[in-house]
Parts: C-alpha cells; sequence; structure tokens
C-alpha cells in the first residue's frame, strides 16, 4: 500500500533554512542536501515504519531517519490534508514555490 508523504509547514522552513545555511558556502551541496532529504522523504510512501521510533517519544507511529547529520522525524498520520506532497517531480519545487510566494508577499507589504 502506498501512503501519501506530506511536509509540515515547520518541516519546510526547516528544509529552506538548511538550503541557504549551506548555499553560502556550496550551492552544489545545498542541493545534494536537499535531493536527499526529499528522496528519503518519499521513500516513506512505500515504507512508512522505515526508520527507528524516536526514543524520546517511544510513539509507534513517530519515527525518525538520519540524512546527513540532519534528523527527519515523521508521523505516520491519516487525517493531514493541504500539505504539500514530497512527489513532486523536482525536488527543488516545493522549496522554489515557497521562495516565491515569500518573495511576493514581502513585495505586497
Amino acid at each position: 500500500m502506498d501512503y501519501r508523504v506530506s511536509w509540515s509547514p515547520t518541516a519546510l522552513d526547516d528544509v529552506d533554512a538548511i538550503a541557504e545555511y549551506i548555499n553560502r558556502d556550496s550551492p552544489a551541496y545545498s542541493r545534494a542536501v536537499v535531493n536527499k532529504l526529499v528522496s528519503t522523504a518519499r521513500e516513506l510512501s512505500d515504507s512508512p515504519n522505515a526508520g527507528r521510533i524516536v526514543p524520546a517519544l517511544a510513539d509507534e507511529a513517530i519515527r525518525e531517519r538520519f540524512v546527513y547529520s540532519y534528523r527527519l522525524i515523521n508521523e505516520k498520520s491519516f487525517e493531514r490534508k493541504g500539505w504539500p506532497s514530497a512527489g513532486a517531480d523536482d525536488p527543488q519545487s516545493i522549496f522554489l514555490s515557497r521562495k516565491m510566494a515569500r518573495a511576493s508577499n514581502a513585495t505586497e507589504l
């Protein structure tokens, strides 16, 4: 059974911040890290129980996987709707569209 993988707004903000921070020194490595984060999240659609249970939470539904030095935490849930899907054709599209939306909002203020 395939599951839908969605990103919380906070998670998207975190990935944006990671990408911007790494991009200061290495745009190529920044893209690689974002691509790896997105591809690891996509794998959850086939294996939602991948990774270990977060020790501090001890909840079967909340798991973590490590991507480089970053922790990708997921919660298996059936009621979350309206968040961007991680299944977009271009891994950067989620983050690019958010940046464009923020830029247009900043100009409207």
